[in-house]
C-alpha cells in the first residue's frame, strides 16, 4: 500500500504540480513582457476514462481543469491559455 500511496504522490506531484510551477512561471515572465502563450499538456485518456488509470486520468484532467481557469485570471493580460491533449504514445505503460 505505501508503494501505490509513493507512486500516486509522485504522479501528482510530476504532472500536475509541475504544470501548475511551469503555467505560473510562464505567466509571471509574460506578464513582464507583454503577454504570450501558455500551453499546458493533458493525455486523452481524460476523454476515454480507461479502467486502471485513474490516478494517471484525474492528475492529467486537473491539468485541463487549470488551464481554463488559468484562461479566465489572465484574461485583459494579452495571455492565452490552452491545453493539448494528445493520444497514447506506444510504451509500456500503455501496450
Amino acid at each position: 500500500m505505501l508503494l501505490l500511496h509513493t507512486f500516486i504522490t509522485q504522479l501528482i506531484c510530476v504532472n500536475t504540480r509541475g504544470a501548475f510551477l511551469c503555467a505560473r512561471e510562464a505567466a509571471n515572465r509574460l506578464k513582464r513582457g507583454g503577454g504570450g502563450r501558455i500551453i499546458l499538456l493533458s493525455s486523452s485518456l481524460v476523454q476515454s476514462l480507461k479502467p486502471s488509470f485513474g490516478s494517471y486520468t484525474a492528475s492529467k484532467a486537473a491539468i485541463e481543469a487549470m488551464s481554463k481557469i488559468l484562461a479566465k485570471e489572465l484574461k485583459g493580460t494579452h495571455i492565452t491559455v490552452n491545453c493539448v491533449s494528445p493520444g497514447p504514445v506506444a510504451t509500456e505503460m500503455f501496450y
